[in-house]
């Protein structure tokens, strides 16, 4: 595994709705109301949305991880 900065992403599906996905935000991602909204929106409108950064790459994909366990469409990229 890599060291530096790291991106998860979740990306728009068909499946889960804003509610859920606001929840999820919310729940899994420590997000208060209004920006786990804005963050659902722009996965709604531009197809994806960062959820968090990590100093190393295991953490970013153990947190991947864990969204995709909920549902989610989420990826690790470089920052």
């Amino acid at each position: 595994m890599s060291a530096g900065a790291w991106l998860v992403a979740v990306h728009n599906d068909d499946v889960n709705t804003v509610p859920v996905v606001v929840h999820l935000f919310q729940a899994l991602c420590g997000m208060p109301p209004q920006d786990a909204a804005r963050a659902v929106a722009e996965v709604h409108q531009e197809g994806k949305a960062e959820v968090g950064m990590f100093a190393d790459q295991l953490g970013a994909e153990q947190f991947a991880v864990r969204l995709q366990r909920y549902g989610l469409h989420a990826t690790v990229r470089p920052a």
